[in-house]
Formats: structure tokens, sequence, C-alpha cells
């Protein structure tokens, strides 16, 4: 995973996290260390702490890497996350299925596009 996975758009104010590949459990814990210091930014700046996932490139999920998501989703300190792809069903199921499990179907939500996803993130 390369450090340009995480991107920080400070002027929208939001962290962009592009997951590409095949995911293990290490490549988990390298997304949520690399995005807890922008975080940890916007929160101590009084800021909403709000979360874009790219997901149209993912690979496979190993069932640690699923395991540990669901962990780190119900530690990490966000105030809204908005996951996009493309648009597959078995994108979708596995987010949803994620959201359920973390109890998080207020904050997360999947969108088709980019577009939508940046939409729903800063204005709903």
């Amino acid at each position: 995973m390369s450090e340009n996975n995480v991107t920080f758009h400070e002027e929208e104010g939001y962290i962009e996290e592009t997951w590409d590949g095949d995911i293990t459990l290490e490549y988990v814990e390298d997304m949520t260390t690399s995005s807890q210091p922008l975080m940890s930014k916007l929160r101590s700046e009084g800021k909403p702490v709000l979360m874009l996932l790219n997901i149209t490139d993912m690979g496979q999920t190993d069932s640690k890497a699923r395991a540990t998501s669901i962990k780190m989703l119900n530690n990490m300190d966000f105030d809204k996350m908005a996951v996009y792809g493309s648009g597959g069903v078995f994108q979708r199921n596995l987010v949803n299925l994620l959201v359920k499990a973390a109890s998080m179907g207020s904050k997360i939500k999947y969108l088709d596009s980019r577009e939508s996803a940046i939409e729903w993130l800063l204005n709903d």
C-alpha cells in the first residue's frame, strides 16, 4: 500500500481513502494508521470527521481483514463515512454486511459514484 492511498482534502474537510487490490489484515491496519492523525487533526480543530472510501478497485478480502475492519470501525472517531465503488452487488453487500456488524447504519452509506458519495458526505 502506498501513502497515496490516503488523501486529506483540507479545503473541503474530508479524508479520502482508496482501497485497491486484495485486502489483508495488514492492509486494514496500515490504512487505519495512515488516517488516524488526520482524523485527530480534524477532531482537535472542532471539525466533523468525514471519511470518503473508494473501493472501486478493491480485490478479495480475507476473513481476518473483515473482522479487523469491524473492530476498527467501532474504534474510529468519525462522524460520517461515504463508501463508493463500481456499483456491483458484491461490493454493496460487503459494505452493508460490515456496516450491520459494526452497528453503524446511520453513519456509513454505500453509494454508486464518487459524486453522489461526496454529495451525501458534505450535504446530508
